[in-house]
Parts: structure tokens; sequence; C-alpha cells
């Protein structure tokens, strides 16, 4: 999946909920009827149509910093009718939260999501990494992008519940970037795929 699609996609592998309560009846396309369209949506169809800019005028008046606010509102409108909202860590499995667990005493099983079972067994969620805005890059054999007159690094990151990475990143030098405006430099070390959940917590946590 990708950018708006993963929200449709995260609820169909992680929502606790019938198929066809989710998606609706099986429909042939040749008997679609504005009659039919008028229908009541499906629960996930439904979070299409529910007035996302009036969630997001609310959040505001409620004091959401910019910053989050869109990421806010799309927790309240698409994830939250199915408790999916709350921030959680995501695992392929049960078994894997139970490798993870005994390296982090400090969770549980609550603390995460897994796709539900009978759902497709690889979930890939499409993200895009660019490098700082100010910032050049130049990385022989990766991607770059113009953007006014600069470039700017682009990365496919792909992100599942098990494996995060960088699976098809045709070079595996470290990405060095800076900015004549602050004179800065950076430099960002990419493996090629890791393991979603990799840092232990303290037990306080």
């Amino acid at each position: 999946s990708v950018s708006g699609g993963t929200w449709a996609a995260g609820i169909y592998m992680f929502a606790e909920a019938p198929l066809d309560d989710l998606l609706g009846p099986p429909t042939v396309p040749g008997q679609l009827t504005l009659e039919r369209l008028r229908q009541r949506p499906s629960r996930l169809g439904a979070t299409a149509v529910v007035p996302h800019g009036a969630i997001m005028q609310r959040l505001r008046n409620d004091g959401v910093p910019d910053d989050v606010l869109y990421q806010t509102m799309i927790g309240e409108a698409f994830l939250k009718p199915f408790g999916l909202q709350e921030k959680k860590y995501m695992a392929g499995s049960r078994k894997q939260i139970d490798q993870i667990l005994a390296r982090n005493p400090g969770l549980s099983a609550l603390d995460f999501h897994t796709p539900v079972p009978g759902r497709p067994p690889v979930f890939v969620m499409g993200s895009t990494l660019i490098s700082p805005v100010g910032h050049t890059i130049n990385a022989e054999g990766d991607f770059q992008q113009a953007v006014a007159g600069n470039y700017r690094y682009s990365l496919s990151l792909q992100i599942s519940p098990d494996f995060t990475g960088l699976p098809f990143r045709p070079s595996t030098a470290p990405l060095e970037y800076e900015t004549t405006a602050w004179l800065t430099k950076g430099e960002s070390r990419f493996q090629v795929v890791v393991d979603s959940f990799t840092k232990e917590v303290p037990k306080s946590v």
C-alpha cells in the first residue's frame, strides 16, 4: 500500500472485524445502480465520507499543534472507529511479540498490533524518505529529485509489521548531505532491512 491507501490497508490488516462488516458484501460491477450506491457504505468505506475538515477544525480549536494536526485528524477519522488510533508497536505474529517481550519486560502484548489471522501473510506499507529541506545530497547510484533548482534525496522506505527497510536501494554507501546556508553536514547510514522493533525499552516504560 502507498500513502492514503495505507489507511485503508492498515484497517483491513489490523481491525478485528468480519470482512463483510469492513468491506460490505461482494458486488458485481455490472449490477451497480445509483440506488445501490446510495446505500449506507461499509464501515471501511464510511471513513472516506466523514467530515474531515470539521474534525481538523475541532482538533485545532482543542489546541492540537499544527505539525501533528493532519496525522491526528487521520487517526480520528480513519483509525479511531476501529480502535487503532492509539500509539502501539507492530509485530508480524504472536511468536514475534513473545521474542520482543523476552528482551523488553517493560512491555506487554497489549502494546502491539498484529495482523488479524486470515488476512494476507505479507503487508508492506510504502513511504518516502527525503533529505532535509535546504540540503543537497550526492549519493552515487541513488535517486535524486530536482526541487526548485536543488536536488533533494528520495528513498522508498518499506515498512511491514515484521521488517522495515530499503530492500531496493541500489547503493549501500552512507548518505551525506550538506547545506551552504547553515554550513552543516550530516550523515545517515541505512541497513537494507531490519526488524521493525529493534530497540530495547527500559522496564519503567
